[in-house]
């Protein structure tokens, strides 16, 4: 209930203010909680583990270090989030708003992303192992260390993106055609 979920959020607060002395993290694992919002919020390493959120808005909030391991995050709204060092690996992201998104050393092997949009996302060490990166648009994303080894591609738009210091790119699986635009 939004009475329970609002007495588990304030906890996580007073967990994060004190330095893990007080409250507790939350832990929002194995939830249904679609066409919730969470925009805006602090949801710094909260576990939203195998927790249906799709349709849900976490516009510019500060999720670092947050736990989506196999969740279904489809249609999903990130915008102008912060996602560092999140585990979203093994999670569907399918139609998910990822824009100007912050993903450094974020996880994300072995999820699913199918159009989705990661226009301007900072992916700086993201790891993409054997993602499936099928009609995903990183229009103007950075690739700085990004790990995309066995990542399937089929009509991935890669415009205005350097994708000269991304790794494992000679091992990308290719199932269509995608299109890479040079800056």
């Amino acid at each position: 209930s939004k009475v329970d979920l609002a007495i588990v959020l304030e906890r996580h607060k007073k967990w994060l203010e004190s330095n893990g002395k007080e409250g507790g993290a939350a832990d929002l694992s194995n939830m249904d909680m679609p066409y919730s919002d969470f925009s805006h919020g602090d949801f710094r390493e909260v576990n939203f583990s195998r927790s249906d959120l799709r349709h849900s808005n976490f516009g510019s909030s500060n999720l670092k270090k947050s736990d989506f391991h196999n969740a279904i995050l489809g249609y999903v709204e990130f915008t102008n989030a912060d996602l560092s060092e999140a585990d979203l690996s093994h999670s569907n992201l399918s139609y998910a708003g990822l824009s100007e998104t912050k993903l450094n050393h974020a996880n994300l092997s072995n999820a699913f992303l199918f159009t989705t949009n990661l226009r301007g996302a900072d992916l700086t060490c993201a790891d993409f192992t054997n993602a499936a990166l099928f009609s995903a648009n990183f229009t103007g994303a950075n690739f700085d260390k990004t790990q995309l080894s066995s990542a399937y591609l089929a009509q991935t738009v890669f415009s205005l993106a350097d994708l000269t210091n991304a790794t494992g790119l000679d091992r990308c699986i290719h199932m269509g055609y995608s299109t890479i635009d040079f800056i």
